[in-house]
């Protein structure tokens, strides 16, 4: 089974099983399910589970105890290079919508983990595609960067607001708690997706190298 809409070509193999096997569900099994739209809807919806577990694999910061760190945006960018990145984006609003529903409904805390979950994954899902060896370390080094820088700004305008201080309350503890723990959560997930990325999206074999043969002038002896 292939997934060519938005992404690379899937892999053969036991890995990509496992990642579309979304498609077994009972809900992809109807008529329906001939359509491409509807295997977009199935698989978006596997990845979007699969993210809202993953945030139950949280580990607190010693310093800081409420920033915590889980492994769900991998999740999200597998969707993103399978499907495309608004499809990777999707599926950090619905697990976070389920984290709302289900788990805690803190709409402005939620609302920041989607604007930071989703800038890095549509930058790496935009950026990463096919690359392969050093490659790989760009795309996931700006995605990295810019989670930071994203994170850093709408913090700085929206927490003077939220705890009702001042910028210069802030800033301190953005500069050093905030942004140093962004940045190792960026290093962390990229670690994770470069792994997986080399196991699920090999690099193409190089094209065979063509042979032009050059025709032999004379008579050709006939072997007897």
């Amino acid at each position: 089974m292939v997934l060519r809409q938005g992404g690379p070509r899937l892999q053969q193999g036991v890995s990509s099983d496992i990642i579309l096997s979304a498609m077994s569900l009972p809900a992809c099994e109807t008529p329906s399910a001939t359509d491409s739209a509807a295997r977009r809807i199935c698989a978006t919806g596997f990845f979007a589970s699969a993210s809202f577990l993953l945030m139950g694999l949280s580990v607190a910061n010693p310093f800081a105890p409420y920033l915590k760190y889980e492994p769900s945006d991998v999740a999200a960018v597998m969707a993103a290079l399978y499907l495309g990145p608004a499809s990777g984006v999707l599926v950090v609003a619905l697990r976070n919508l389920l984290r709302m529903t289900l788990v805690n409904p803190d709409l402005v805390g939620l609302t920041m983990n989607l604007l930071a979950s989703g800038t890095y994954v549509w930058l790496v899902g935009t950026a990463l595609g096919r690359r392969s060896g050093v490659r790989v370390l760009w795309p996931l080094a700006v995605a990295t960067v810019g989670q930071m820088l994203a994170m850093f700004f709408a913090n700085l305008l929206v927490l003077p607001l939220y705890l009702g201080v001042s910028v210069r309350h802030i800033l301190p503890v953005l500069v050093g708690t905030v942004m140093p723990f962004n940045l190792v959560k960026g290093i962390a997930n990229s670690i994770l997706v470069a792994l997986l990325h080399r196991h699920l999206f090999p690099p193409r074999p190089d094209k065979p190298t063509l042979v032009r043969l050059t025709p032999v002038e004379g008579p050709v002896a006939s072997r007897r």
